[in-house]
């Protein structure tokens, strides 16, 4: 089994491997640029211990959405909400 995993390990890191002249020329194919968002919702653990999975990826989902169509603020600000 370990030897399994090691082989799966080898594969990703392989295929997930800079060469140096990629790094040198300073792009890479394929690459773009992403935004990455982070809430920390108060209660969310609890509620999805209360909720069938089912209702906890569509309250998921629905949050996503909102999150999606938010506006954002300008580059290095932050924005913090509650929702009640």
């Amino acid at each position: 089994m370990a030897d399994l995993l090691m082989a799966q390990y080898r594969r990703i890191f392989e295929a997930e491997a800079i060469s140096a002249a990629e790094r040198a020329a300073g792009s890479l194919p394929g690459v773009r640029h992403v935004a990455v968002a982070f809430a920390d919702m108060v209660g969310f653990t609890r509620l999805g211990e209360m909720l069938p999975p089912e209702d906890l990826e569509g309250l998921a989902r629905q949050l996503a959405g909102v999150a999606r169509t938010s506006r954002p603020r300008p580059h290095g600000s932050s924005r913090q909400s509650v929702m009640q």
